[in-house]
């Protein structure tokens, strides 16, 4: 999947420890012509974000969360690596 181009995946080492505060996936969508939203789920429930602050909010932490990430080629030789591991 990484190997496609609408794909990016970056790896957050664990001794970074970047991942306070991640309880669950979330996602940001950006309009052309609308103000962006934010979906955020958790292992009891899902909610979409709409105020403007609230989503910002979001997308400062996603922010954070890249730049502790690994490179995308570097996450990709660190994903190949570990899959030799467990085959």
């Amino acid at each position: 999947m990484g190997e496609r181009p609408n794909i990016v995946i970056q790896v957050i080492a664990a001794e970074v420890g970047a991942d306070d505060g991640v309880n669950g996936s979330f996602v940001i969508a950006d309009f052309a012509d609308a103000p962006g939203i934010a979906y955020l789920e958790t292992a009891l429930t899902g909610w979409i974000v709409e105020r403007r602050d609230q989503v910002d909010r979001i997308r400062a932490f996603y922010d954070g969360l890249r730049a502790e990430a690994l490179p995308q080629a570097a996450s990709a030789q660190l994903l190949r690596e570990s899959a030799k591991q467990w085959t």
